[in-house]
């Protein structure tokens, strides 16, 4: 990921990842969220295969970006939603974006850091089978964002840290 001024082009980035069938439960909730949110959104269905590009009213689906796009994508976005896996972090920090995170159920990793950014202040957390956008996104002003630094020198060792206290 790098940073480039980007002139916000989406209200929310959805990037949608992680095992079946968990990953397909987290897509058919998304979809069902976005598709009545009346501000232009983009769905990354995490499909490598496909290359599938639908729209519903003002929600863009595709079915995958190379790295380029999906760094550009998430530039352009006001605020993205994603598992809180440690590499989406790290592509966060670089951007500097406001997050809502959905932890992968049964993935403890992911749950801590969802937890940890919760504590600090960084972005929300909630579980899959409880996620409401509209909810989620007024819960934002509670949190910082990822404040984005020249190279974020201090999150990189802090996210490495936090991992290996869990292990």
């Amino acid at each position: 990921m790098k940073f480039f001024p980007a002139e916000p082009r989406y209200k929310v980035l959805a990037i949608v990842s992680g095992p079946e069938p968990q990953r397909t439960a987290l897509e058919l909730t998304l979809f069902k969220e976005l598709e009545r949110f009346d501000a232009p959104c983009l769905m990354v269905r995490g499909n490598p295969g496909g290359n599938a590009t639908h729209k519903f009213g003002k929600l863009e689906v595709v079915d995958h970006l190379s790295s380029e796009e999906m760094n550009k994508a998430m530039l352009e976005s006001e605020v993205i939603i994603a598992r809180s896996g440690y590499s989406t972090i790290m592509d966060l920090a670089v951007v500097g974006k406001k997050a809502i995170f959905i932890p992968t159920p049964g993935q403890p990793e992911q749950e801590y850091l969802a937890s940890e950014l919760i504590r600090k202040k960084i972005a929300p957390a909630v579980e899959q089978d409880e996620f409401s956008l509209q909810y989620s996104l007024t819960q934002l002003d509670k949190f910082t964002g990822f404040r984005r630094s020249k190279e974020n020198q201090k999150l990189a060792p802090a996210v490495t840290s936090i991992l290996h206290e869990i292990n």
